[in-house]
């Protein structure tokens, strides 16, 4: 059995306040609705119900540009949706499922709480494939309970489906997408602008806390557990540690620097919420990405990750994980408070290529096992009324994935991909926020 979720103090422990979930459906934002009225897409159906017709596998582009999604957006922790079967709804049972052509993704966000998209995660992927669209062949996509097309007049509006897709994105390429023929293919395939989030770190150094509009927390609210009066700066978050090959709650430090030098990285820990002694850790800098395991347990204080290259006015990135390849014990809690940045020698700045290798991926285990799965079935949801709508089905929950004795429900556990230049984009509206109580 699992233990209690309840901290080393209850008294001492908050609640954890969310701002993830907006209220009301995906709200895209007036520059992205601008710029999505200039892209212009055809929409191919998938035609009336005959399993003979299905693709066999994803298609090419579906591929690609799953591994895209993987690479570029971490907050994703699956990308499945090939499935040769009929449209799932009493509507629209006489059509083919889209995802029997291989044209379809369902790009998987956990939800903010049950039934609530969390949009800070879910609306840079699905505003990013606005603004590129056209580029990369994309069709449809369905969101949080509103429906965007490329080829329709207007182009969004509500989703009436049966399932809201609250807790993954539906997104159909066009068949030239699917074919590789579009422009998106054939070209660089820059990552996502990058947003440099908040003031620079200064030439003397400098912490990023908790507090900060610069962390975010992922995951399932109901498994972050805010403490008031400890901490840096007079609060931190808890989560525990659990058996999973793939990280289901992390967190996530943001900075970039007014002077590019070497800095020594630190990680905050109190010796009442830092019980697992195991802590993974993945520093993005310079010259790459390095991951480091460290043991906080029972100590009060900061803990070096390491010195490291940074560049001016680039982004950076600290992030914590929560799970552990072997069993894990009850209430073994994980202390995610403040990164601390000290300058070990300032001057020049730091080349692209300074700083140490990349460290190996911690992304074995993802449970796609490659771009889309066949099974994997969470596809668009039912009809809402017009004529291309009809298409649409009704989707099936994936299996769950990484069970463990946690505290946490179990289910599929949540990837996410190297940092890279691309972690968040400008796009993001809003930010993550917890507070103590």
């Amino acid at each position: 059995m699992c233990g209690s979720c309840a901290g080393p103090d209850a008294s001492a422990t908050g609640e954890s306040e969310t701002a993830l979930a907006r209220p009301g459906p995906w709200q895209i934002p007036p520059d992205v609705e601008a710029a999505g009225e200039m892209q212009a897409v055809s929409y191919t159906g998938a035609g009336l119900c005959d399993l003979s017709r299905c693709a066999g596998a994803p298609t090419a582009g579906a591929n690609e540009l799953a591994d895209w999604i993987r690479a570029n957006f971490p907050q994703v922790w699956h990308v499945g949706g090939y499935s040769c079967r009929c449209v799932n709804n009493t509507r629209s049972s006489e059509y083919l499922s889209m995802h029997a052509t291989g044209r379809a993704l369902d790009a998987h966000v956990r939800e903010a709480s049950s039934g609530e998209a969390d949009n800070d995660a879910g609306d840079p992927l699905a505003n990013w494939l606005i603004l590129h669209a056209e580029e990369i062949g994309i069709q449809r996509i369905i969101w949080d309970r509103w429906n965007w097309h490329a080829g329709r007049s207007p182009r969004s509006g509500s989703y009436g489906g049966s399932v809201p897709h609250t807790d993954h994105l539906h997104i159909e390429l066009s068949v030239a997408g699917s074919r590789m023929e579009t422009p998106w293919f054939s070209g660089p395939r820059l990552p996502p602008e990058p947003s440099l989030c908040g003031a620079p770190i200064p030439p003397e150094g400098g912490t990023v806390d908790d507090s900060d509009p610069c962390f975010a927390p992922y995951g399932p609210g109901a498994y972050w557990r805010s403490v008031a009066g400890e901490g840096e700066a007079g609060s931190l978050l808890w989560t525990n540690a659990f058996a999973s090959d793939t990280p289901s709650n992390w967190a996530q430090w943001r900075f970039h620097f007014e002077r590019g030098g070497r800095y020594l990285v630190e990680v905050d820990s109190v010796a009442a919420y830092a019980v697992w002694p195991t802590v993974r850790y993945r520093i993005t800098h310079a010259g790459g990405d390095d991951e480091v395991t460290i043991d906080p347990s029972g100590t009060t204080g900061f803990h070096s990750l390491g010195e490291y290259d940074f560049a001016t006015g680039e982004p950076y990135a600290v992030r914590v994980y929560d799970n552990y390849p072997a069993p894990v014990g009850s209430d073994q809690h994980i202390t995610v408070d403040a990164v601390r940045l000290t300058p070990v020698a300032t001057g020049t700045d730091a080349g692209t290529d300074a700083g140490t290798d990349a460290g190996p991926d911690p992304d074995a285990g993802t449970p796609d096992g490659g771009a889309t799965d066949a099974g994997i079935a969470p596809s668009d949801a039912g009809a809402d009324g017009g004529a291309i709508d009809a298409a649409l089905d009704a989707s099936e929950p994936d299996a769950a994935i990484g069970a463990g004795c946690s505290c946490r429900a179990q289910g599929p556990a949540q990837s996410p991909s190297p940092f890279g230049c691309a972690v968040l984009v400008a796009l993001i509206g809003g930010r993550l926020r917890r507070r103590g109580k």
